[in-house]
């Protein structure tokens, strides 16, 4: 009977002591074996992104301008910062599309469920393991966004610059085929005429592309103006069929002018989109995810 009575409050305390271990000594050992394996996909996340942060810049999502001499010129430089421009949009999409590769390859079950026994998930280390996998959760979301709209810009960049292109190197074209002294109207107009249809195209082709949501603005404006050229163009068409060639030059003076409003419009765009736009955002919150996210391993 008394060794009942002894053996009684040993088993309770080594009862006691099992569930003190496992409720206090655990919980710590569980969260150092999620950091041990979450913290090395957080980096790949890191290392995966910055691939592809520096390609969001004014090089890849805009053109430096140049002057207009006369139209040879103009269409060389043309040809040549387009090809340019081509080959940094296409690497920068080359690299998105390799960048939401290695993503879908993240484990992503060690990144953000860190391990889940009874009674230990509202505790100590467990509550903020269990907590910063849900910011890990976001994180790794938020960067598939990111890359998943950074690569429809950059598809919606490559299909409206060669619309764009079309357009511009028309009236270009245009030029040259006119003679530096031209015997009848038709020299002129004809020529110009021409250009104006196959600028139309071009409108037609640019006004089909749908621009992500942020751009919706910029494009409408740039078909605006792309239209705008093509009843310039027109406009010059009649006016030298008429004979009125106060008209033509009055048309010129209008779109030297308006040309260097369109130049600081388009340059407040690119500012807007590389600095202020809803990409710049997606990239200052995932550089800030980062950050905090490596602070919380280091702390947990």
């Amino acid at each position: 009977m008394r060794l009942r009575w002894i053996l009684l409050p040993l088993g309770v305390l080594a009862v006691g002591a099992a569930v003190a271990y496992y409720l206090f000594w655990v919980p710590p050992q569980l969260a150092d074996d999620y950091e041990e394996k979450a913290e090395p996909e957080h980096a790949k996340i890191g290392q995966t992104l910055s691939q592809v942060t520096g390609e969001f810049n004014n090089v890849v999502l805009g053109t430096i301008a140049f002057k207009r001499k006369d139209a040879r010129a103009y269409m060389r430089t043309y040809l040549r910062v387009a090809a340019r421009d081509m080959r940094e949009q296409r690497r920068a999409l080359r690299r998105v599309r390799r960048a939401r590769r290695e993503l879908a390859r993240i484990d992503e079950s060690a990144l953000t469920e860190p391990p889940d026994w009874p009674l230990l998930g509202s505790r100590g280390d467990m509550e903020d393991a269990q907590a910063l996998a849900g910011k890990e959760r976001d994180y790794l979301r938020k960067a598939r966004a990111f890359l998943r709209d950074f690569a429809a810009l950059l598809a919606y960049e490559v299909r409206a610059d060669r619309w764009i292109g079309r357009h511009n190197l028309s009236f270009a074209r245009a030029e040259t085929r006119i003679p530096k002294v031209a015997t009848s109207p038709g020299q002129i107009t004809g020529p110009l005429d021409a250009a104006a249809l196959r600028a139309e195209l071009a409108v037609r082709g640019y006004r089909r592309l749908k621009p992500p949501k942020p751009m919706r603005a910029e494009h409408r404006r740039v078909a605006r103006e792309m239209q705008r050229d093509i009843r310039d163009q027109r406009a010059i068409s009649r006016a030298v069929k008429r004979n009125d060639f106060t008209r033509v030059r009055a048309i010129e003076r209008r779109v030297k002018r308006d040309l260097k409003r369109r130049n600081r419009a388009s340059r407040a765009a690119l500012a807007w989109l590389v600095d202020r736009s809803r990409y710049a955002r997606q990239i200052e919150d995932l550089k800030r995810r980062e950050t905090k996210g490596y602070e919380a391993f280091e702390d947990l």
